[in-house]
């Protein structure tokens, strides 16, 4: 049986664009362009004034995953992949802290993904899985799994261009791809 590993954060999930609204519904006025880095603490335009963690750890503390809105075509993509034989299980490097495991099995459960592993070496947890493939955009992650061997498919941002991997413009692209 094919198996495709998923990531959560800003490859089906909008992690950006749930945090630029929970920053907005705090009075944040930054200009908060689409990241040129994968660490916010280091992207353009996202001088958080105390710092990333507590923004990010404010945002989980208000439910902030579970509002999170699909990247977009990511819930047609997962029904057109679950019905041409490839279960999703998503692999995530999340923290693992009740809360945050709870949010984000509930955000999945919605989206169609039944199984969330939660990992910090995702090449080891995808070889664990037997998975065929993993969807994927942080670009330490997209090395580490193509390094073992994974194929990685890249869900494209401005930040990972240069990383392994089949580049996916969108979720199209992600299911043309295992078509």
């Amino acid at each position: 049986m094919r198996l495709l590993a998923v990531d959560v954060d800003n490859t089906i999930a909008d992690y950006t664009k749930g945090l630029r609204a929970w920053l907005r519904a705090h009075s944040s006025t930054m200009p908060m362009p689409e990241p040129d880095d994968y660490d916010f603490s280091r992207a353009s335009g996202w001088s958080l004034p105390d710092g990333f963690t507590a923004a990010h750890r404010g945002m989980v503390a208000d439910s902030g995953y579970l509002l999170l809105d699909p990247m977009p075509y990511a819930m047609a993509a997962v029904r057109r992949l679950r019905s041409v034989g490839w279960p999703l299980v998503a692999v995530t490097g999340r923290e693992c802290e009740p809360t945050i495991m709870e949010q984000t099995r509930q955000w999945c459960a919605l989206a169609g993904i039944d199984r969330v592993v939660f990992a910090k070496d995702k090449a080891a947890a995808c070889h664990g899985l037997h998975a065929a493939a993993m969807v994927e955009d942080n670009p330490a992650d997209l090395a580490r799994l193509h390094e073992g061997g994974v194929r990685v498919l890249k869900l494209n941002h401005g930040y990972n261009g240069s990383a392994p991997g089949e580049p996916c413009a969108d979720w199209h692209a992600v299911c043309g791809r295992l078509s």
